[in-house]
C-alpha cells in the first residue's frame, strides 16, 4: 500500500502540468468566465494496455480539478483573479459510470469575499457534475495555479531535425 501511496504522489504531480486554457467566455450557473482549467488524476487511471483492466474499480478513483478564473463574472460580483479547486473521490475508476455519489472537498480563494466564495462553490459544482454532488467540506485557502501558455491550441512543440 505504502508503494502505491509513493507512486501515486509523483504521477499525480506531473499530471499537474496539463493545462487546458478556457480561451472563451463559458457559462455554468450565471457566472461567465474566461480563464484555465487543470486537471490531475491517480496514475491508475487507463494506464496500459497489458493491465489497463487489472485495477478496474480498485484503483483510479482519486483526482484534484482546478480553476483559475482570470475574468469572471458572478451576477455584478467580480471573480478576476480568484481560482478554486476540488479534491475529489469516486466510487467508481475516473472516466467509468459512477455506481453512486463519492466525496468532495472544495477549496475556494481565500481572497474571496463570501459571496464570492459561495459564487465560486456554485461555479465548481456546475463544472464537476456529478464529482461534486456530495461535497463534505468547504475550506478557504490561497491558491495558486500557474500555467505555460500554450501555443496554436496545442501544449507541445514540435522541434525541427537537426541537420547533421
Amino acid at each position: 500500500m505504502l508503494r502505491r501511496i509513493l507512486f501515486a504522489i509523483p504521477a499525480l504531480a506531473l499530471s499537474l502540468t496539463v493545462v487546458n486554457p478556457l480561451s472563451t467566455a463559458n457559462e455554468a450557473g450565471s457566472i461567465q468566465f474566461k480563464g484555465m482549467y487543470v486537471e490531475a488524476r491517480t496514475c491508475d487511471v487507463w494506464t496500459g494496455p497489458c493491465f489497463a483492466n487489472a485495477d478496474f474499480n480498485l484503483g483510479g478513483m482519486q483526482g484534484v480539478m482546478a480553476w483559475r478564473i482570470e475574468k469572471g463574472q458572478a451576477g455584478d460580483q467580480s471573480l478576476d483573479g480568484l481560482s478554486v479547486v476540488a479534491v475529489i473521490t469516486a466510487t467508481n475508476t475516473l472516466g467509468l459510470d459512477q455506481r453512486s455519489p463519492g466525496k468532495a472537498v472544495i477549496i475556494v480563494d481565500s481572497k474571496a469575499t463570501a459571496t464570492q466564495r459561495e459564487a465560486l462553490v456554485r461555479f465548481a459544482k456546475k463544472q464537476g457534475g456529478q464529482f461534486l454532488e456530495n461535497v463534505v467540506k468547504v475550506h478557504a485557502a490561497p491558491i495558486r495555479i500557474d500555467g505555460c501558455p500554450c501555443k496554436s491550441n496545442a501544449c507541445t512543440e514540435s522541434m525541427p531535425a537537426s541537420r547533421n
